[in-house]
């Protein structure tokens, strides 16, 4: 029987660049069990190969003609595509924030290194056999989960333990429309339909657990760290404690009372 270990790497490349896609796709060609399943050069094509293929892994170059890997990486999660681990690359390291506001898997900067590419590979290869070992583990105690619930989807009900869930976060697609989406212990998105609220979700999540800290932002108090009172920042446990969480000052009075903050 086969393992995860022995799965390929199914992997998408995206660049204007038909350089650096050749350059990559030929290192590639040398990391064992990676399976480049298509290449592109344009936003358009980019979109439908991987939402044909949803691969494994997706190096997505930030800066494009006409539109960005940001707006592509929203398009393919509001589709559904959310299983999709994505790489951030570019010349550029100023663009490190915004990759990790999206909660990307990894951010490198060109040129890339080869001692940075199998790293991220073996990171992938890691977060995929935790995940599929927790997944596991899961089914098999599905039904003495005492914490259930049932996230709603495009396509139906996810079920997971309310304890996974690390924060609610929102993003605006290229309409200007606001999406939630619930971010998992195991770095898991589950994209909420466009009609699910911050109200709507703090009504059905814990109030003893769950706290909005701001508009966009609504954080499993059990994985806050720690609260910066002279920033407002709101700090998460690691691994999740790069992403930026600011407090907004509306939100810091409940916040102050919760926690008894001075």
């Amino acid at each position: 029987m086969a393992t995860v270990s022995d799965l390929p790497i199914t992997t998408v490349l995206v660049d204007d660049n038909p350089e650096f896609i050749y350059d990559l796709k030929e290192r590639l060609m040398f990391v064992p069990d990676v399976q480049v399943v298509g290449v592109a050069s344009s936003y358009q094509k980019a979109k439908k190969l991987i939402l044909t293929h949803k691969p494994d892994l997706l190096f997505l170059d930030v800066e494009m003609p006409f539109r960005s890997g940001f707006d592509l990486l929203e398009e393919i999660r509001s589709a559904g595509c959310t299983e999709t681990k994505v790489i951030f690359y570019t010349a550029y390291d100023h663009y490190m924030i915004d990759a990790l506001r999206k909660s990307v898997f990894d951010f490198i900067v060109k040129p890339v290194r080869d001692e940075e590419l199998l790293e991220a590979i073996s990171r992938f290869r890691e977060n995929r056999l935790k995940k599929t070992t927790e997944a596991t583990v899961a089914q098999e105690v599905i039904r003495s989960f005492p914490d259930a619930i049932a996230l709603p989807t495009s396509v139906g009900f996810k079920f997971v333990d309310r304890n996974r869930i690390v924060l609610f976060s929102s993003f605006k697609d290229n309409q200007s429309v606001t999406f939630w989406e619930a971010l998992l212990s195991d770095d898991e998105h589950v994209l909420l339909p466009r009609n699910v609220n911050a109200k709507e979700i703090s009504r059905n999540m814990n109030s003893d657990r769950f706290i909005q800290i701001n508009q966009s932002a609504i954080v499993n108090i059990n994985f806050i760290n720690l609260i910066e009172v002279k920033s407002k920042t709101c700090i998460l446990t690691p691994p999740f404690h790069k992403i930026p969480l600011a407090i907004s000052r509306s939100y810091y009075p409940q916040i102050r009372d919760r926690f008894n903050l001075f």
